[in-house]
């Protein structure tokens, strides 16, 4: 009975040390999740706004017509409200993710695996059942050293597009392949596709192919032009290619240590 006590004491205080434990474990949990839900909306209403921005732009530059000197001056004033929505944005990232690394402005070491799951589960949500998405996650990291807010921003505009342009019962494939010096991301779909003659100024502004505009008459034109440019800053580049109603297949390589 004299042993006893201690032990019970020592079982105890475990048995306290690990109920706390679980609690900061899901407490941490439930805050990844909110930050992941929190930074999606931020991308998802980033995208409106980035072509709100880009018809301000054609407008001030009088491309579609000369305009007068009230006109302007109340670009002026969208263009000012634009960039404040834009800080919002951005701190709100900012302020989320202070202890993660997806939010930094600084390039930070990513495991690829993990940066394509989180795009996934973002979309889960929205992927109807009749979607059939294969990602072989495996178990070795494949690290690149680049800006976590980027590489964010071109997977889930490359992934978004599969997801918005694939019908029902449609299959998406996200395969990592790891090389020597760059890895590869390439993300194959059995979606509505794009013209030949299409595919050639398919990442420029606002250009979008024919089959996208009926399918999604909204769409900004920016994804893909927005992920280029994201690619090219980091040294990267991205591959299309593609048969209308067979599907479509982007490429996209990176550097293991990106500029």
């Amino acid at each position: 009975m004299v042993y006893l006590i201690p032990a019970l004491f020592l079982a105890s205080i475990t048995l306290l040390i690990y109920w706390d434990e679980m609690k900061v474990r899901k407490q941490v949990k439930q805050e990844k999740v909110k930050d992941g839900r929190l930074t999606t909306l931020s991308h998802t209403l980033r995208t409106p706004l980035l072509s709100i921005r880009g018809y301000v732009d054609m407008l001030q530059h009088q491309e579609v017509g000369k305009l007068q000197i009230a006109q302007m001056e109340l670009l002026h004033r969208i263009e000012s409200e634009l960039e404040e929505a834009f800080g919002v944005l951005d701190e709100s990232i900012g302020i989320t993710h202070k202890d993660s690394t997806i939010g930094q402005s600084k390039p930070a070491d990513i495991d690829l695996r993990e940066s394509i799951q989180y795009v996934l589960s973002s979309l889960d949500e929205k992927l109807d059942e009749s979607h059939r998405v294969h990602f072989r996650k495996g178990h070795r990291k494949v690290n690149v050293h680049a800006d976590p807010l980027a590489l964010h921003t071109v997977l889930n505009a490359i992934i978004g597009n599969a997801h918005h342009y694939t019908g029902e019962d449609g299959q998406i494939n996200v395969q990592l392949e790891d090389k020597p010096r760059t890895v590869r991301i390439k993300v194959i779909d059995t979606g509505i596709g794009i013209d030949r003659e299409e595919i050639e100024n398919i990442f420029h502004k606002f250009v979008r192919g024919r089959n996208a505009c009926v399918v999604h008459p909204n769409g900004s034109g920016l994804g893909l032009h927005n992920a280029k440019n994201l690619l090219d800053e980091m040294g990267g580049n991205i591959h299309l290619q593609s048969k209308p109603g067979k599907g479509t297949k982007v490429t996209i390589t990176l550097p293991k240590k990106t500029k």
